[in-house]
C-alpha cells in the first residue's frame, strides 16, 4: 500500500479536491527529460537519410505548361488579336426529331386516383382588433 502522504493519481489532498503529487523539482526534471528526448528524436529523425526532406512533386505548371512553353502563345493584353466570328449559316436548321412519333404519349395512369381539387379565392380583409 501507499502511505498516505504519497497516494496516487494526486489524491492526498482534502476530499473533493486534486492536486499534484510530487514536489515541483521533480516535476521539472521530468518535463526538461522530456523535452530533451523528444528534441533529440526529431533531430535524429532530420539527419537520417531522406528523414528531413520529402520528396517534392511537381507543381501543375511544370506538369502542364513547361513540356509545352514553346508552343504556347502568349498575348499582351493591351494589344490582343482582332477576333471575328465565322459566317452565318444560310439556313438556320431548329431542332427536330429526324422522324415524328406516331405512338401516343400518356402523360397519366388512367386508374390514377382523382387528384383534390382546389378553389383560388380571395385573401381575407384583416379585422382591427384592440388589445389591452
Amino acid at each position: 500500500m501507499y502511505p498516505s502522504s504519497r497516494l496516487p493519481l494526486g489524491l492526498d489532498g482534502p476530499p473533493g479536491q486534486l492536486r499534484p503529487v510530487g514536489s515541483g523539482s521533480r516535476r521539472a526534471g521530468a518535463a526538461a527529460v522530456s523535452l530533451a528526448l523528444h528534441a533529440g528524436v526529431i533531430v535524429a529523425m532530420m539527419w537520417l537519410p531522406g528523414g528531413g526532406t520529402a520528396a517534392r512533386t511537381p507543381t501543375l505548371y511544370e506538369q502542364e505548361i513547361e513540356p509545352h512553353k514553346d508552343k504556347i502563345v502568349w498575348y499582351r493584353l493591351k494589344t490582343l488579336p482582332t477576333v471575328t466570328p465565322g459566317e452565318e449559316p444560310k439556313t438556320i436548321r431548329h431542332p427536330a426529331a429526324a422522324m415524328p412519333n406516331r405512338d401516343t404519349i400518356v402523360s397519366h395512369m388512367p386508374d390514377a386516383p382523382p387528384a383534390l381539387q382546389l378553389a383560388w379565392t380571395d385573401a381575407p380583409k384583416p379585422q382591427p382588433r384592440e388589445f389591452k
